[in-house]
This record gives C-alpha cells, sequence and structure tokens, in this order.
C-alpha cells in the first residue's frame, strides 16, 4: 500500500467526513489516482462530490462487489471526468471477468472456466441466460470445481464480439445481478449492502437476514436465528448499527423460518420499498 500510495476510503457506512477526507486526499495528489471499490460505495462518493460542486479527475475508476448500475456509472463519470470499468467475481477470491476496451467484459479462462447451463444443467447457447458454474484453475490449497455461485449471465456470441477487442479471450455479454438497493434516512444518509455485511459476518447467532425498508424513519431486519442464539445479541446488533449510522434510526428485528431467494438463487439482502418521491 505504501509503494502504491493507497488511501483508503470506509465503506460499510459512508458519511461526510468519509467523503471529505477521501476527494481532499484525491486532489491533493501530484499524479491522478486510480479510484475503486464497491459500485455503490462509487456511486455515493460521486454523489457527494456533485452535490458539494468538488472538482476532481480520477485516471480510471474500476468497481467491484456489487451490480454497477447504469445511474452509477454515469454519476461516477460524470463527477470524476474518468472511464468506469465493470470487474465480475465473487468473494471466494476468483476474479472472472472484466471490462478493458468494450461494455463487454472478457472472461479471464487462464484462471478459471466459466459454464453457463440451464436449469438441469446443460450448457446454454451463446446469447442466452445461464447459471454461472466455476472452476477456479489455480487455487490448489483449496479448489473450487464446478461451483454454482447463484448468479446469472450471458455470454458474447463470438459473432458479435468487436472486432477491434484487443484480446482473445470470450466475453461476457452481460451479467445479472440482483439489485443492490440501498437503505436512506430521513436526513439524507445511506447505507449499503455492506454496511450490513460487514457487521453480520461476525455473529455467527444469526444464519441469515434480510433488511427491508418501507420508511424513511427505520428499517426492519429479518432474521434466521443460528445456534446460542439469545435477544442480547439483537441488541448489540442494533448497536453497531447506529453506530455506525450515527444518527437516530428505528431497527425492528423479526424472526423468521425461512428467507426466499431471488430469481438468481442468491438472497436479496437489502429491499427497498420507498415510494418514488423518496
Amino acid at each position: 500500500d505504501r509503494l502504491l500510495d493507497t488511501y483508503y476510503f470506509f465503506a460499510f457506512s459512508p458519511n461526510d467526513e468519509d467523503y471529505e477526507a477521501a476527494l481532499d486526499w484525491a486532489t491533493n495528489q501530484k499524479k491522478k489516482p486510480v479510484l475503486a471499490g464497491y459500485a455503490s460505495s462509487l456511486y455515493l462518493l460521486s454523489a457527494y462530490a456533485q452535490k458539494k460542486n468538488i472538482n476532481i479527475q480520477f485516471k480510471a475508476a474500476i468497481s467491484w462487489g456489487d451490480k454497477l448500475f447504469d445511474h452509477y456509472k454515469k454519476s461516477i463519470e460524470a463527477a470524476f471526468k474518468c472511464n468506469v470499468f465493470e470487474t465480475y467475481g465473487s468473494t471466494e477470491g476468483m476474479m472472472m471477468a472484466a471490462q478493458k476496451d468494450s461494455p463487454y467484459l472478457y472472461q479471464m479462462s487462464t484462471h478459471t472456466k466459466l459454464e453457463l447451463l440451464d436449469d438441469n444443467n446443460l450448457p446454454v447457447k451463446d446469447g442466452e441466460i445461464g447459471h454461472v458454474v466455476v472452476t477456479n484453475l489455480n487455487g490448489l490449497a483449496m479448489p473450487l470445481i464446478r461451483y454454482r455461485i447463484g448468479d446469472l449471465a450471458i455470454r458474447l456470441p463470438e459473432k458479435e464480439k468487436p472486432e477491434e477487442a484487443c484480446l482473445a479471450f470470450p466475453c461476457l455479454q452481460k451479467v445479472i445481478g440482483r439489485d443492490t438497493d440501498l437503505v436512506k434516512t430521513r436526513s439524507g444518509k445511506f447505507m449499503i449492502v455492506h454496511s450490513f455485511t460487514g457487521i453480520f459476518e461476525y455473529i455467527p447467532e444469526i444464519k441469515q437476514f434480510c433488511v427491508i425498508q418501507e420508511n424513511l424513519d427505520g428499517i426492519t431486519i429479518q432474521y434466521i436465528p443460528g445456534s446460542n442464539f439469545t435477544t442480547d445479541v439483537l441488541e448489540s446488533t442494533r448497536a453497531k448499527i447506529l453506530q455506525f449510522l450515527r444518527e437516530p434510526f428505528n431497527i425492528e428485528f423479526e424472526s423468521v423460518d425461512s428467507i426466499l431467494p431471488t430469481p438468481s438463487g442468491k438472497p436479496q439482502i437489502i429491499i427497498s420499498k420507498l415510494k418514488k418521491k423518496y
């Protein structure tokens, strides 16, 4: 990090002080820095820069971790006057695809084998939606073989690959990711998916959770109790969320037996039911 002169921006619960410090650091660099991080965090940083009329330019922006929606990309490009590149990987340590010179994502086929299969585990045709099944070709310590990660994607037909493409790798036309919603407070603050995963990953007493927001005053967290669960866990979890948020916010908990997944097979961590006026 020292060699590359890296500055870390806190992603779990961004606030004005964090935004200001990160942009101030970037402004004072002799060379244009590269911006990289969760797509939703980069979007919120760009929205703050535009709100405060901060004039800054990055060399490039690279997103990972959640889906780079079109309005995220447009906001980042407008605020930071740079190209935005989307990457596709998994928490298990595999970078599977990335953009370079076109809207499509080059598959990193030297490191991973990526299959797209139908509901019967048969290969789909290029241009059709399929379940992502991946094999890590260099995970010698912990092999993952034909690992179905729960995403849906479309492989680009070879005949549609741009002639000027600089790499010979196959391309993904599109990754169908789940909608990563934001939790918004009445004061205008946001919490992203990673605001919650950064807390719950250290709470083994809760097997699974889902955040539901219906108004600006608070959220309901559905949870599936795990072993050694007590109600004290809920109070400590509430305290940690409020510590990140640093403002009054109503947090209710609801115990459930199951949490239904999205069509891709993955659970949706945040479900926002806010009206568009918010």
